[in-house]
């Protein structure tokens, strides 16, 4: 559900609902220019696996995201 959400956010230019498994997953899905800053204490909070991928900001955004139908 974290993905789909991230994803119709994405595609929508909203800001990422807060997730389920990590209040911050949405923003994998975002361009990593649309990221705030993260303070370590909120990365860490939740999915220990979405925490590192925040760390190192690896975003799962791709320029072509809006073409995906749900």
């Amino acid at each position: 559900m974290d993905l789909l959400d991230a994803i119709e956010s994405s595609i929508n230019s909203s800001p990422p609902l807060p997730g389920r498994t990590h209040s911050l997953s949405g923003w994998l899905a975002q361009p990593i220019e649309k990221w705030p800053n993260f303070s370590s204490q909120i990365i860490f909070q939740g999915d220990p696996m979405i925490g590192e991928r925040l760390l190192s900001r690896k975003t799962g955004f791709h320029e072509n995201i809006n073409s995906i139908n749900l």
